[in-house]
């Protein structure tokens, strides 16, 4: 199993716990089971597989684009974001992660596409 200091994970008994610390010499991680700290780590859902500075950065993201009353401005705002990461291909997991969040709200609140892409290569073979 790969984890990072800040995933979540389940225990057993069906609890959440949050990696505090991981030691990759020795093969071991610690958890912890406070409820504070699980709510904290995942008040956007579970996000697991990013450093702690993408988390951060996400978490800061998703608070500032939750103020936000307009579905369609938060879709703007993240669109905004997506195309910055996608400008940096080590920034792929986050980009992946802020994809997802987009395309939550726009199906939730039927909101269509400002613009779409199209493979040139598709289209001539559609003849």
């Amino acid at each position: 199993m790969n984890l990072r200091v800040g995933d979540t994970m389940f225990l057993p008994r069906g609890e959440t716990a949050v990696v505090t610390d991981h030691d990759s010499n020795q093969g071991t991680f610690k958890v912890s089971t406070d409820e504070k700290l699980g709510k904290s780590v995942s008040r956007h859902g579970y996000i697991n597989g990013l450093n702690i500075e993408q988390r951060s950065n996400l978490m800061s993201l998703m608070d500032r684009v939750g103020e936000m009353a307009d579905p369609k401005e938060r879709v703007g705002e993240l669109h905004k974001k997506l195309d910055e990461l996608r400008a940096d291909p080590r920034q792929w997991q986050m980009a992946r992660y802020v994809e997802s969040e987009m395309a939550h709200i726009m199906n939730t609140f039927s909101i269509k596409p400002t613009s779409y892409t199209a493979d040139l290569g598709l289209l001539k073979d559609a003849k």
